[in-house]
């Protein structure tokens, strides 16, 4: 497995933009631990926070003439916290002040809905891309950050068809000129092709690696 940020550059030969740190056990009004994409709005000066800041400082120096807008999160493997990773990016976008649209691209298990506790859509990004919903229909606001969301209301047979289609490229380019930022939450990279075909859309890959756990042979075919 991958423990420091030196052992991820020689392993992988990209730069390591940040390492995310656990959050603290700390309990919410509600009496539940706090998540992840939630203690960042509540500790906003939090290590956690910062390394959110940092990480789109990163990206935003990645390219100084053109800032990355349309920004892809994936990872090589399952429950390695890409979810929980382009959540909380998304969110601390938004709560300093950005325009940003999160959306769930993961059709075969859809968790950003899950992860910003919204009620269960009717309809999603599947129906939107097939002209059966409109983009009002599907954007949902997340009350606490002001982010917008396309969740996954109904999966698809053939989810890399859907994503790689003309209708998916039209909705990204739109999404561009009205947002500052533009995540997407993807499948991970070895069980599915689901990520490759999105990666040719986006401005940036943002590629997870969760600390010892993730085997080293893993990051690097994902890579």
């Amino acid at each position: 497995s991958l423990r420091t940020s030196q052992e991820v550059e020689e392993v992988l030969g990209l730069a390591h933009l940040v390492s995310l740190p656990l959050v603290p056990d700390e309990k919410g009004p509600d009496g539940k631990r706090l998540l992840p994409q939630d203690y960042l709005l509540s500790k906003p000066l939090s290590a956690y926070s910062e390394s959110l800041r940092s990480l789109r400082s990163a990206l935003a120096l990645s390219n100084v003439d053109a800032p990355p807008k349309l920004i892809l999160f994936t990872s090589a493997l399952p429950n390695e916290g890409k979810t929980t990773t382009s959540v909380s990016f998304a969110r601390a976008a938004a709560a300093s002040g950005l325009r940003v649209l999160l959306i769930d691209c993961d059709l075969r298990h859809p968790s950003v809905r899950k992860a910003l506790g919204g009620a269960s859509p009717k309809v999603g990004l599947v129906e939107l891309l097939a002209g059966e919903a409109k983009i009002d229909d599907v954007l949902i606001s997340d009350a606490p950050s002001q982010l917008h969301y396309i969740p996954v209301a109904s999966g698809s047979a053939n989810p890399p068809d859907v994503l790689a289609s003309g209708q998916m490229r039209k909705l990204l380019d739109e999404m561009r000129s009205a947002y500052d930022l533009v995540v997407l939450d993807s499948a991970p990279v070895l069980p599915v092709s689901d990520s490759r075909v999105l990666s040719r859309l986006v401005d940036k890959t943002v590629f997870v690696v969760r600390w010892s756990e993730t085997p080293k042979d893993a990051a690097s075919s994902g890579i």
